[in-house]
């Protein structure tokens, strides 16, 4: 070619037609030069340099791509357009593999060109948007997730990152019912309202892969309205289980009321969220915006009530729900579908991870320590493979350890005093009038504020008095505690006023709320449908032996600095807590239990959070010893009043909280999808 003819344009479509063939590491100035024909310095009337050509095919590559989702999206919007722009933006790239890399090679801030080639393809995609009424920011920011999931997808095949025997056309339309979901509520990355979860059955060749698409079930028995302590969880007029963010608190209960994994933490509002059946468009008599763009109409929707609605005769034919044995009456039915993908115990994640994803800490799965202590599955198949799904973290953690050793405190103290008082010793004014109820009260304190502080939402505390629902233990709690602080205020007037006579009336209403106090959450933790751990029948009879160990343990530390009266009781109670609650640790992991159990348990003791448990088996059996010695051979084997009194009690109080934090995380262990 004669050089005085050669142009830009012709520079870098030759450079790119090389880049599409043969790759964009292959090109170079000197190829380039080669494929038209020309000696290489001709090339710098065009190109300043290597980079300077490599830069303006990724411009020419977002130019290219722009224009394709411009040309895919005329005449739709919404869900089709998003279909539409989703196909033609990998069809660009399995057209152009080279232009589309080179897009990756030079970031755009700064060079004013390929910033306006990037706001081009985003502006696009939010203009697709326009349809579902979302703001001016808020279509930006899901244009940028669509961006985000398109690109990835794409980069992904066109670098053979998708190694798995499965059509990646199936994987690719099954992908975009998230990202439907996704740009339809502008769902934060991280967080899914709907997603996909993909199983693999078999051993090689004998194989089969199973999908299923895991959401909100809609429950008609719902355990995330009733334990929602706003009712910022409700239920709409058309049966629909709807949130209103302005009403929640962000207290997570609901999380781990849900046997789905359904409600996520949007760590953009800091509120549960979760998919709400895209309520705004049955309203406006739409289908959720999932349903309209699945390529395969595998999403069906309709009104069970009418029986000639074509939902009505789907599910006439029968199919299965997600774990039916918590009876929360899902609406959300499985045609066809398997236990495997289902019931989230029938399969794991392997040890070599998942197809598209790097396993986190957040992707739960029955650990080997729990499938191994609960190997068979209810069907009796053998254990699937997990190869897609994604990250439920667990939400409660120490706060909520730490709440239960500090109620269990207050309560054992006035438990304690309230004893002392029985036994005649209410004229002991400093000792049992005073500083009971001022210690049970800072505990009580402590108790509210690790309650507050674990909220996402804190300076929204008082939705519970204001808002609050009262089918909710949480709610019920919090009077539960709010009474007995009253209770406590007035210990505390009688005994600052000398009125020792008093006490003897207190001790009934007293003793109620301090159990109360302790054992409420049995109740809370009963509400928590996806936890069934949490829902064995020891737990209340477990959480009250805790309050007299507690109240045992610090009244022996309030020894060390009062005139304490019948040191012996104190001492017996405090014995009787620790070998009730040792029995009935121990009576926890015996018997038959549900698979569910059986795995929790194991993680309880032998798997993540088997550190915690000898911890506590440590420090149980350190204060068993101890205070069994002193209580039967007194000073014949060491003086109790010295040194060795504060340590037993703060051993037993810390192995209680070792124990609460495995119980706690342990019962979140199990997954729910």
């Amino acid at each position: 070619m004669n050089r005085r003819t050669l142009d830009t344009d012709q520079v870098v479509s030759s450079a790119a037609a090389l880049a599409d063939t043969e790759g964009l590491d292959v090109v170079t100035l000197t190829r380039v030069a080669e494929r038209l024909g020309v000696r290489q310095p001709a090339l710098y009337r065009h190109v300043d340099s290597y980079d300077g050509l490599i830069r303006a095919l990724g411009l020419r590559g977002r130019e290219i791509l722009a224009e394709r989702l411009s040309e895919a999206a005329v005449g739709l919007a919404g869900d089709d357009a998003v279909r539409a722009m989703g196909r033609a933006w990998r069809a660009m790239v399995q057209d152009h593999p080279g232009l589309y890399a080179a897009t990756d090679r030079f970031a755009c801030a700064g060079d004013d060109e390929l910033e306006a080639a990037v706001e081009r393809v985003v502006a696009v995609l939010g203009q697709a948007l326009t349809a579902y009424g979302l703001s001016e920011d808020d279509r930006v920011h899901a244009a940028r997730s669509m961006r985000s999931a398109f690109h990835g997808f794409a980069h992904l095949e066109s670098g053979d990152g998708h190694p798995h025997p499965v059509d990646l056309d199936d994987s690719f339309h099954r992908m975009v019912c998230t990202v439907a979901c996704k740009s339809e509520h502008d769902v934060p990355l991280g967080v899914n309202r709907t997603w996909l979860k993909y199983v693999e059955t078999g051993t090689h060749p004998e194989t089969d892969r199973l999908f299923s698409v895991m959401r909100c079930n809609h429950c008609d028995d719902a355990p995330c309205m009733t334990i929602c302590p706003t009712s910022a969880l409700y239920r709409a007029d058309n049966g629909v289980v709807d949130f209103q963010d302005d009403d929640c608190i962000g207290c997570k209960a609901c999380m781990n009321a849900c046997p789905y994994d359904a409600i996520y933490l949007n760590p953009e509002t800091k509120t549960a969220h979760k998919c709400n059946f895209c309520n705004h468009r049955i309203d406006d008599g739409l289908e959720p915006s999932c349903v309209v763009v699945c390529p395969t109409q595998a999403i069906r929707v309709g009104d069970l009530d009418d029986p000639d609605s074509e939902i009505s005769r789907l599910h006439a034919g029968g199919g299965l729900v997600r774990s039916p044995e918590q009876n929360t009456r899902p609406k959300v039915v499985y045609k066809g579908a398997s236990a495997s993908s289902l019931d989230p115990l029938a399969s794991a994640i392997a040890e070599d991870g998942l197809i598209w994803a790097d396993i986190t800490s957040d992707h739960s799965t029955p650990t080997p320590v729990a499938v191994s202590a609960a190997p068979t599955r209810g069907d009796g198949e053998a254990m699937a493979r997990t190869t897609y799904t994604t990250q439920h973290p667990p939400v409660w953690g120490s706060m909520v350890s730490g709440y239960l050793v500090t109620k269990a405190i207050a309560a054992g103290v006035m438990l304690m005093a309230s004893l002392l008082v029985l036994m005649g010793h209410g004229d002991e004014q400093s000792v049992v009038g005073i500083v009971p109820p001022l210690v049970a009260g800072v505990f009580l304190v402590a108790t509210g504020l690790l309650l507050v502080f674990d909220l996402k939402q804190p300076k929204r505390f008082w939705f519970l008095l204001t808002r609050g629902n009262s089918s909710s233990w949480l709610v019920r709690g919090a009077w539960v505690l709010g009474a007995f602080a009253t209770c406590l205020a007035m210990w505390w007037v009688a005994g600052l006023a000398n009125v020792g006579g008093a006490l003897p009336v207190l001790v009934v209403p007293t003793v109620l709320l301090a159990l109360g106090t302790a054992g409420y959450t049995a109740f809370l933790f009963g509400q928590c449908e996806g936890r069934d751990l949490w829902q064995e029948s020891l737990l209340l009879p477990m959480l009250l032996a805790q309050a007299v160990m507690a109240g045992g343990a610090s009244w022996s530390l309030l020894d060390q600095f009062l005139d304490v009266p019948s040191h012996g009781s104190v001492k017996w109670v405090f014995l009787t807590g620790l070998v009730a609650n040792a029995a009935l640790v121990g009576l926890e992991g015996r018997g038959r239990h549900s698979r569910h159990v059986t795995m929790a348990i194991a993680d309880l003791r032998h798997g993540a959070q088997r550190k915690r448990w000898r911890e506590w088996l440590f420090c149980t059996a350190f204060s068993l010893l101890f205070l069994g010695l002193d209580i039967v051979f007194g000073e014949i084997v060491f003086d109790w009043t010295g040194p060795v009194q504060p340590i037993v009690p703060l051993a037993a109080l810390y192995g209680l909280f070792a124990y609460e934090d495995a119980y706690v995380r342990a019962g979140q262990s199990v997954p729910l999808s």
